[in-house]
């Protein structure tokens, strides 16, 4: 799938490939992108190494040189959109000095944000392959704020109870990210974020 060379999320995968080789992540890129567009009309399963390597421009041989097959050129595609994830939110400053509700509002909108800057990959992921796991795994990165949320507001609840509800809640947010997604993502991420905090605490 082609991007713009000056878009914000050409810059972070470029970021990913830091001290690689140049031909290296072109060809990678290359790859990514052939999948992208071969998974908006087929399953992983379907898809052969000679019609991505075809779709892509680039020999067999070369694919061989990175990847087995083509479900481990999906691993590194959603291993490195989790991995940037991870970085996005390592990098944001959470304040003390604030509430951890707001804290949570922040940690949704850049989650809602990182999905529109990855749109292109997030969405095989999310609706054609229906892989829960991979928002699962986005969203638990911000278990501790969440956690920390429920124990200040839910005083009442035991230890098992709060595990309870955080799972309750992840997989409300999880099914929700997975609409909007499927609709084209209209929402801005501050109006998703607020309607989210809404559902759970008011």
């Amino acid at each position: 799938m082609k991007k713009d060379k000056n878009s914000k999320s050409n810059r972070k995968t470029d970021n990913k490939f830091e001290h690689v080789d140049p031909r290296i992540i072109r060809t990678k890129e290359k790859f990514y992108q052939s999948l992208s567009y071969l998974l908006e009309e087929k399953t992983l399963d379907q898809i052969t190494v000679s019609e991505l390597t075809e779709s892509a421009g680039i020999n067999r041989s070369t694919f061989y040189l990175h990847y087995s097959n083509v479900a481990e050129l999906y691993e590194e595609v959603k291993n490195l959109l989790i991995s940037e994830y991870r970085r996005t939110i390592n990098n944001f400053h959470f304040g003390n000095e604030v509430s951890d509700q707001e804290n949570e509002k922040i940690l949704l909108v850049e989650t809602f944000n990182f999905i529109i800057e990855n749109k292109a990959y997030i969405s095989f992921f999310l609706v054609r392959q229906n892989e829960d796991d991979v928002l699962q795994k986005l969203i638990s990165l911000g278990e501790e704020i969440f956690i920390r949320t429920i124990s200040a507001r839910q005083t009442h609840l035991s230890d098992k109870e709060i595990f309870y509800y955080y799972t309750f809640m992840v997989n409300g947010i999880i099914a929700i990210i997975r609409n909007w997604v499927n609709e084209g993502m209209k929402e801005k991420p501050i109006d998703m974020a607020n309607m989210i905090l809404n559902f759970i605490y008011r």
